[in-house]
């Protein structure tokens, strides 16, 4: 089991960060089954088997995260904060472009109304 922190790999995290986290077993006796760590102390770790066959104390490197575990919320975070970061940039593309429409609609708006003052002025002038 690895205790390392997803958003910080330079800092270890500590036992206690990993009670109640689901763990497999990957040494020789006892491979293959899946606990729960309840507490851990003195560089072990007590691991409530499943399957109700009692607690194994077991050190770290005997230990495998399940899924849904650490590795697995860092990467839904991940992927969570890329999602939000594409709408805002979504967003702010749909803003600048409305505002660009505006623009264009004010400068033809100006471009009439002076359109229509020469012409006002020239049939001013010629009668």
């Amino acid at each position: 089991m690895t205790n390392w922190d997803d958003c910080n790999p330079k800092r270890i995290l500590g036992a206690s960060s990993w009670v109640g986290q689901r763990v497999e077993i990957i040494s020789q006796k006892n491979r293959g089954q899946v606990g729960i760590i309840s507490r851990s102390g003195h560089g072990f770790y007590a691991v409530e088997l499943e399957n109700g066959q009692g607690v194994l104390m077991k050190r770290a490197g005997e230990l495998e995260l399940c899924g849904g575990g650490r590795d697995e919320d860092a990467k839904l975070w991940k992927a969570a904060t890329i999602l939000l970061c594409i709408a805002e940039t979504n967003k702010q593309r749909r803003q600048k472009a409305a505002k660009k429409r505006e623009m264009m609609m004010m400068a033809a708006q100006q471009q009439a109304n002076v359109s229509a003052m020469a012409a006002f002025a020239s049939a001013c002038t010629s009668s």
